[in-house]
């Protein structure tokens, strides 16, 4: 490192010099030097201690040069690059209304900011804390970054954000991460953060970024709002991404996290509970299956209200919760992310193939959790996806036949309905060519009482003629065949529609 500063005259020292002196703070000629240099000290004033090494006496003699009226340290702007802290760095209820720099700053013991305020953002950048670092209802206004930094014990709780942004990139927590009730409008970051120990992360901010990042112990991220990204992080234990309620909060009911995306992620550990899902990405996670959903977690609903389907024909579409990739896929939302929807009809038949995949993997987690409303709606995706995929004209079908009958057994009002149509157009067929050419013509209401009771095997015939026509024979064996299924396909609707109310 060459320094970019006066440096102190004292041996090969790099220090920067203290205010009108030949040496640094560390050098400076006791005690008349030092005590020249003290007196120069008026709370406010900016403070330069690049490349000095203090202890923790003389960072108690600066300090207290700079307490004000109520007895806190107020200082200007703090620049301490390359500082080197041999001592406790007791910054405890301070004051920075300049900039505040610690870039590459060695804290050999304690550091502490418990209650310190930072008017214009700070920057920690490749700091070593060697021992307990304790950010305890500190306040920053600005950007703060704590890149590269490398933790032992540290400690982060109540930590103000005024519409600022906290960078954690690419830190080390050897002993672990406790970064509680932070809150903020602007991006907590936790990007290819390594924490070989438990996470324990609690915040309330407008997003969280936690992408390649490496856990090796328990994680818990508890957030309230916001917006989460975890491409490509690494669970290697259990960990917990769940909504939390901020008691600081004024509002009545915090809204759900916004998890954006799990593309990269192994689900092996992982368990979602309370969060928003609605538009995350999750087409790319390993081993879905084993994804657990905790308690109320939403995805995205299908379009309300009336639409025209094909530019023409009025549609109103199944009321289910479906993947954000569906969303992509039938155009409601806009693609994004690497390997998108894709456009030709090979490549959406390819993707609906795969999205029937991730569906059913992820069903398998949800009925595993004995959760009925999440399965149904995603068995109803698997099996839209599997349709729009099919390539064989016998199963394209058989399919979509399914799919008009009963919504793939889930819609006990479209059985109900094919059955009361199949029903009513069975008895007009009875009252027009159902009997023998010589037999009288029968009235509709005793046709249609003829067709329920061969659809129930009953003899309801009444006054009608005894014998059958061809037509007729037909009509009844189409009755005595579809009445079953339809009313089969019905009962095992309602079947999961009393278990998704109750369960």
């Amino acid at each position: 490192m060459i320094p970019k500063w006066p440096v102190c005259g004292h041996g090969g020292c790099a220090a920067v010099r203290a205010s009108g002196a030949e040496h640094c703070w560390e050098h400076l000629p006791a005690p008349d030097g030092l005590s020249v240099a003290l007196g120069k000290l008026t709370p406010g004033v900016d403070i330069d201690l690049r490349g000095t090494r203090l202890d923790g006496k003389l960072l108690g003699q600066i300090l207290a040069r700079l307490r004000d009226a109520a007895d806190k340290p107020l200082i200007g702007t703090m620049s301490c690059d390359y500082a080197r802290f041999a001592g406790v760095a007791d910054f405890d209820k301070a004051t920075f209304s300049g900039a505040a720099t610690f870039i590459n700053c060695a804290f050999g013991d304690r550091a502490s900011f418990q209650e310190a305020v930072f008017d214009q953002g700070a920057d920690f950048a490749d700091s070593i804390f060697d021992k307990d670092a304790v950010f305890t209802k500190t306040a920053f206004h600005g950007r703060t970054s704590f890149e590269r930094c490398k933790f032992d014990r540290p400690l982060f709780r109540d930590l103000a954000l005024s519409s600022a942004e906290a960078t954690f990139e690419h830190a080390s927590f050897e002993g672990g991460l406790v970064l509680e009730a932070v809150r903020g409008f602007g991006t907590l970051t936790l990007t290819g953060v390594h924490a070989p120990g438990d996470v324990q992360v609690r915040a309330n901010m407008g997003e969280v970024r936690c992408e390649r990042a490496k856990f090796g112990g328990r994680a818990r991220l508890q957030l309230t709002r916001g917006d989460l990204w975890l491409d490509n992080t690494v669970f290697a234990g259990p960990a917990t991404v769940e909504s939390w309620r901020d008691p600081a909060s004024a509002a009545a009911c915090d809204p759900l996290v916004r998890i954006r995306s799990l593309q990269g992620v192994d689900a092996e550990h992982l368990t979602l509970s309370d969060v928003d899902l609605s538009h995350c990405l999750i087409s790319r996670i390993y081993r879905p299956e084993e994804l657990r959903l905790a308690g109320h977690c939403k995805f995205d609903p299908t379009p309300r209200g009336w639409h025209l389907r094909w530019h023409w024909l009025p549609w109103r579409w199944t009321r289910r919760e479906a993947l954000y990739e569906e969303h992509q896929w039938r155009g409601w939302a806009p693609a994004s992310g690497p390997g998108g929807i894709g456009s030709s009809p090979e490549a959406r038949q390819s993707d609906a193939a795969r999205l029937s995949v991730l569906y059913r993997q992820l069903r398998r987690g949800l009925e595993e959790a004995r959760d009925e409303p999440g399965a149904s709606d995603l068995y109803y995706g698997e099996m839209e996806m599997r349709r729009f995929s099919t390539a064989g004209w016998d199963e394209l079908w058989l399919l979509t036949a399914y799919w008009l009958v009963s919504g793939y057994g889930l819609r006990a009002s479209r059985s109900m309905l094919v059955l009361t149509g199949l029903i009513l157009a069975a008895a007009e067929g009875f009252q027009r060519v159902g009997f023998g050419r010589f037999a009288h013509h029968p009235g509709y209401v005793d046709c249609l009482l003829y067709a329920a009771g061969s659809l129930l095997s009953l003899d309801l015939s009444g006054h009608l003629p005894a014998v059958l026509s061809d037509w007729g024979q037909v009509f009844r064996m189409i009755l005595r065949v579809m009445g079953p299924v339809l009313l089969g396909l019905g009962a095992l609707a309602v079947r999961g529609r009393v278990k998704r109310s109750t369960g």
